[in-house]
């Protein structure tokens, strides 16, 4: 049996103290299929990272950050970003509903000017099932609304 996980990603923009930052991502949404786990086997998992993250800098140093909402979440999703060209990777984040915001990616260098070229990262999501987690054709599928925020450091 199938599990599906559907990821809707809402962009949120984030505000410096002198002007908005944009921030784009490649598919507002995506859906992961994970087989449901075996009885003795551990997690089955299905990842996708074809989705690009770009952002802007802001004038002081910031970061950005994830957090999700998934009422009545069944299954495991997490995310991290790769490769970003400006600023590093926190590493991966588990998404919980009702998490308070987690660090993506830290350090992006402030600029004196008004930041205007868009840099990127790959998000790389993972979804996952175990055979006590059940799968969607019985309980239903999984729908996560993910913030992404970028705010100074």
């Amino acid at each position: 049996m199938k599990t599906l996980l559907t990821i809707f990603s809402c962009l949120l923009i984030g505000a410096s103290l002198t002007h908005a930052q944009a921030i784009k991502v490649s598919q507002s949404t995506l859906a992961l299929s994970v087989t449901t786990g075996t009885i003795a086997g551990g997690m089955t998992v299905v990842s996708n990272s074809v989705t690009t993250f770009s952002y802007k800098r802001m004038t002081v140093l910031s970061k950005i950050s994830v957090q999700t909402s998934c009422p009545n979440q069944k299954f495991t999703l997490s995310v991290q970003a790769t490769s970003p060209n400006l600023g590093s990777s926190a590493g991966i984040i588990n998404l919980v509903n009702g998490m308070a915001a987690a660090d993506l990616i830290v350090s992006v260098s402030g600029t004196s000017g008004n930041g205007s070229t868009y840099h990127t990262a790959t998000l790389a999501y993972k979804a996952a099932s175990t055979f006590a987690q059940g799968n969607s054709t019985e309980l239903g599928n999984d729908t996560f609304t993910i913030t992404y925020t970028q705010t100074a450091q």
